[in-house]
């Protein structure tokens, strides 16, 4: 006979974009060299999801990983990312599509990239060198550094580091007192948090004094013998001995 059969088909339908959530940089202050290694995290949710359909990045991206239930992770560099800045903002977007093709490309984050070595500037010797000694001289070098992320300055004199360096408004010195006639070796080191660095290597030079000798007569007129005259030499350095 007539036999009337009816088949039942479902479908699901799934209009909804990917969730993304709580994305995560191993750097507590989001401030990175371009070759720094950075791990990225994030939390990506969906009921269809692409588990291999994950990616963050700038002008480039990467695939990111499912490590373990919601949590997708990646290991690279900004540089891969695609970042050419060598000292600003960098926003890296998270795009995330499921077995449906819905996407979601709304969810960012921004890092700093410094890859700019600290600069010199206003390099200065007060007196000027060359300098004739005098023993009562102070010496004093300054240096102005500029930096977004400046870390560390360092003076270093005649092979000796000197760390205790007065700073107004990024101008660095230190005063020397007691040096000899010489010509002295000194380099100015800069270090940013970054690990980038820079240093700038001068002379200064202390010429020997030339004394200037005096003598006195007293008397100082012509006199006749047996009278007697005094004579005496003085110096206009405390570094001349008279014998």
């Amino acid at each position: 006979g007539n036999v009337n059969s009816t088949t039942t088909l479902s479908i699901t339908l799934d209009d909804v974009n990917p969730s993304v959530s709580s994305i995560q940089i191993n750097d507590n202050d989001q401030i990175v060299k371009s070759s720094d290694q950075i791990q990225l995290n994030v939390t990506v949710i969906d009921t269809n999801r692409n588990n291999s359909a994950v990616t963050i990045g700038n002008e480039s991206s990467a695939s990111m990983n499912l490590i373990s239930g919601d949590l997708f992770s990646v290991t690279t560099t900004a540089n891969a990312l695609g970042c050419s800045a060598i000292n600003g903002i960098c926003t890296l977007t998270i795009i995330a599509t499921d077995l449906t093709g819905n996407l979601n490309s709304t969810e960012t984050i921004d890092i700093t990239i410094d890859d700019i070595s600290p600069s010199f500037s206003g390099i200065k010797e007060n007196p000027s060198d060359p300098i004739t000694f005098s023993p009562q001289q102070n010496y004093e070098f300054n240096v102005t550094v500029t930096d977004t992320h400046l870390s560390s300055v360092i003076l270093e004199f005649n092979g000796v580091n000197y760390t205790d360096l007065e700073n107004t408004s990024n101008e660095y010195s230190r005063t020397f007192s007691n040096l000899n006639a010489d010509t002295y070796n000194y380099k100015w080191y800069a270090i940013d948090g970054l690990g980038n660095q820079n240093s700038n290597s001068n002379t200064y030079t202390i010429n020997k004094a030339v004394p200037e000798l005096t003598l006195t007569i007293n008397p100082a007129s012509t006199v006749d013998f047996p009278t007697k005259s005094t004579i005496a030499c003085s110096a206009n350095t405390a570094e001349v001995t008279l014998q």
